[in-house]
């Protein structure tokens, strides 16, 4: 399969330099100094799993019209799924599946409302700890790399089950081959959940205080917060009707445990850097939906509030 990475950030790079690595077709869609330094030195990932230097030349600005994909990785932040969507939907031929990386719960409706269709949409997200150190180096620092693919229960139809399902396993296959985990969910829904609750409540708390995880785990007032946070947006996904179980919960908690001290979220380098951020993902659309079912959420509603004032938001 020839596949497109949209958005050569840490998880677009690193995942789609593990495809490229294993020998498989891939592009890179990137922009600026990322894209330059790909260009003229090569991708390099610095990993726990082992360092590797691709070959120069493999990133782009814009898609190639004259390549066919079979898959479309979108890995940028979602200030930029807009119009990342608007080029994708241009060069997509009738069997190319797009597959958004992005954090949060609602990013096929997003899709579906820029343009795409839900038979091109497969459902999906990482789990890993990365950044970008420098233009082209991406380094990854913590937690086992996966990747976690399905489709929510109604969102295609049974003709459209059967194609997705097939390239699901298609995909699942050339990421086992390049050494990833990966699972596949008939029902993703819980999920996308159990990872949002994982990633956003430790965004929001991150991102105020500026501080790594094991900053966070080391000051019992701080720590209290970011639980109860976890809990105040387990209610938010109890009410959109996941199963966020308390076993769930717990797992979550311990695994914030055990990430490496150093640990930061995506948003939180970005906000540090004055970036785009996900603010919009992980942080207001957790507050707009407690708002419509009334939920009791006060810790949301302080970082909510706080992150406004902080990033200088209207």
């Amino acid at each position: 399969m020839r596949y497109l990475i949209f958005g050569t950030g840490a998880i677009g790079g690193y995942f789609g330099g593990r495809l490229l690595q294993h020998g498989h077709q891939v592009n890179f869609i990137a922009r600026g100094k990322q894209l330059a330094a790909i260009n003229k030195n090569g991708l390099k990932l610095n990993s726990l799993k082992g360092d590797i230097h691709l070959p120069k030349g493999s990133g782009s600005h814009s898609i190639k019209s004259e390549l066919l994909y079979d898959g479309m990785f979108i890995a940028v932040k979602s200030t930029q799924l807009a119009q990342a969507a608007a080029d994708i939907i241009k060069k997509c031929s009738p069997h190319t599946v797009v597959v958004p990386l992005l954090n949060g719960v609602d990013i096929e409706q997003k899709l579906i409302a820029y343009g795409l269709k839900p038979q091109q949409i497969i459902n999906a997200f990482a789990n890993i700890i990365c950044k970008v150190s420098d233009y082209g180096v991406i380094e990854h620092s913590g937690g086992e790399p996966h990747i976690t693919l399905g489709v929510r229960a109604g969102f295609h139809n049974d003709s459209e089950l059967t194609h997705i399902n097939f390239v699901i396993e298609q995909i699942a296959h050339d990421f086992k081959v390049a050494q990833v985990n990966v699972s596949i969910k008939t029902d993703i829904t819980d999920a996308l959940w159990a990872k949002y609750l994982f990633v956003a409540p430790w965004a929001a708390i991150s991102s105020l205080v500026e501080q790594p995880l094991g900053a966070i785990r080391a000051n019992k007032s701080c720590l209290t917060l970011l639980h109860y946070l976890i809990d105040e947006y387990q209610l938010i996904a109890t009410a959109q009707g996941a199963n966020v179980s308390e076993r769930v919960i717990e797992n979550i908690k311990k695994g914030l445990e055990l990430l490496p001290p150093a640990s930061k979220t995506s948003m939180q380098h970005d906000v540090e850097q004055q970036r785009a951020n996900e603010f919009d993902t992980l942080i207001e659309s957790a507050y707009t939906l407690s708002k419509k079912y009334a939920l009791n959420t006060p810790i949301l509603n302080t970082c909510y509030g706080c992150l406004l004032v902080k990033l200088g938001s209207n």
